[in-house]
């Protein structure tokens, strides 16, 4: 955080060159004048045309010569002013970029805090349809919810993707877990097999999902995306490494199952992923947790191929 500038009115190399040729001429004005004076004062008598004299010379050179070294000081004066006026100028400046941090420090972090209460907060009752053990034994709140889901989603996907009947199977009995409706697989299966392409397909799929599931996901996503509103709408104000900084603590809060779920909101909500582009969101997902890796392609930027150092 920037600390405000520490005033410093001193005088420069030209200051100084000019305070100096002003001393100098008002010394020379005495060095002049002095004599003359002298010699009139020391004198018992003088006509008025020798005090004239006196007055002219001292009017005419010494006078010039003053004169000349007021301006300079002058002149010097109004550049300390200029330079006191600028210093003022850069205190206030940096006096608003403190504030303007401060004050956004403490609205993000106060909406991470929330964020994470959300996320604390969702809570979904496990109620299997069919049994199979091991996989979910107990209700699923919280971060466990966004895994559980993840599973879900992950298994509608190759449902409605697969030809293979086996695996449809399979895909069908981890579906079987979730409380979507049974009844609407096979019409589900249909609408998305019609969508003209794969991101239409992937889109349709989670909107579908999230219907189902709009309790637990909807005050999660909202919240989310407004978070990278915020941030977006002060980027202006704020320094690029401090806007940096900021989504790279938003990053590092996310677990991979939200940012899987938050990677498949952009499919449907062309605004969530125009800012999932421009903050690196997918940085930290890897293309092998996506559904399919072709879909990387859809994203500006990229997921990790593979984690390296």
């Amino acid at each position: 955080m920037k600390t405000p500038s520490t005033k410093n009115y001193s005088l420069n190399i030209v200051d100084n060159i000019l305070v100096l040729i002003a001393v100098t001429l008002f010394l020379s004005g005495l060095i002049l004048g002095f004599p003359v004076l002298k010699t009139v004062i020391m004198a018992r008598y003088g006509s008025l045309s020798d005090y004239g004299s006196v007055g002219s010379y001292i009017g005419g050179i010494v006078g010039s010569l003053w004169s000349f070294a007021g301006i300079i000081l002058f002149f010097i004066a109004i550049r300390l002013q200029k330079k006191e006026l600028e210093l003022q100028i850069q205190e206030l400046k940096e006096t608003k970029e403190t504030f303007q941090i401060q004050n956004f420090e403490s609205t993000f972090f106060n909406l991470l805090n929330r964020q994470n209460e959300i996320l604390q907060s969702i809570e979904y009752d496990y109620n299997p349809k069919i049994n199979m053990p091991n996989l979910f034994e107990k209700n699923q709140n919280g971060l466990e919810f966004f895994v559980y889901s993840t599973t879900i989603f992950r298994s509608l996907y190759r449902y409605c993707k697969s030809n293979n009947q086996a695996e449809k199977d399979g895909a069908r009995q981890i579906w079987g877990l979730c409380d979507i409706d049974r009844s609407q697989l096979d019409e589900l299966e249909i609408k998305l097999k019609s969508s003209l392409s794969e991101y239409d397909f992937v889109a349709e799929l989670y909107l579908y999902f999230m219907n189902q599931y709009y309790q637990q996901f909807g005050h999660y996503m909202r919240h989310f995306y407004n978070i990278l509103k915020y941030i977006r709408s002060n980027q202006s104000k704020l320094p690029n490494e401090k806007i940096k900084q900021y989504t790279s603590i938003l990053k590092s809060q996310l677990s991979s199952a939200e940012l899987f779920f938050i990677y498949y909101n952009g499919f449907a909500f062309p605004k969530m992923k125009e800012m999932i582009e421009e903050f690196n969101l997918n940085e930290h997902l890897r293309t092998s947790d996506l559904l399919s890796p072709a879909h990387d392609e859809f994203y500006k930027s990229k997921t990790r191929k593979e984690w390296t150092h």
